[in-house]
């Protein structure tokens, strides 16, 4: 048998040990074995609102909203979700040809933590005192995380 042919053999007997523990331990923790494997993020958008969005546990949730930075105006969430986490800080991308002066979108990144279901409410409120206002804009999903 040629070097060549011993050393793919090799290789792919590792390849078949490395997805039978992964199957193995995935198993014995009960853990799904997509959960194991690296996945995108999942994006929503103003046209998502109203929809039932499902993520896998320790999915990463990105919302884009459409908004004006120049506004004194910024999504907050409403209420906090126990099976999401908010991670890092919210950015804003202002459009490459803005229609008014800081035009773009606000992005908001959640964690999925836990396993559930239930709304995801962000609201559109003046920076300077996010209690007191009605939000002018509003934005819900329902979450399933699995």
């Amino acid at each position: 048998m040629r070097r060549r042919t011993r050393r793919t053999i090799v290789w792919v007997v590792v390849g078949l040990v490395a997805v039978l523990v992964a199957a193995a331990v995935a198993w014995a923790f009960r853990v799904p074995l997509l959960t194991l494997l690296p996945s995108p993020p999942v994006v929503i958008t103003d046209t998502d609102n109203g929809h039932i969005i499902s993520l896998l546990q320790g999915q990463t949730l990105e919302v884009h909203l459409r908004g004006n930075r120049l506004s004194g105006y910024r999504w907050h969430l409403g209420v906090p979700v126990s099976f999401l986490e908010q991670t890092g800080n919210d950015t804003f991308t202002e459009d490459a040809k803005p229609a008014h002066p800081g035009d773009g979108y606000q992005s908001l990144s959640f964690r999925a933590v836990g396993t559930g279901m239930g709304p995801l409410f962000l609201g559109y409120l003046p920076e300077s005192d996010q209690n007191s206002y009605q939000p002018s804009m509003s934005f819900r999903v329902i979450v399933n995380v699995r």
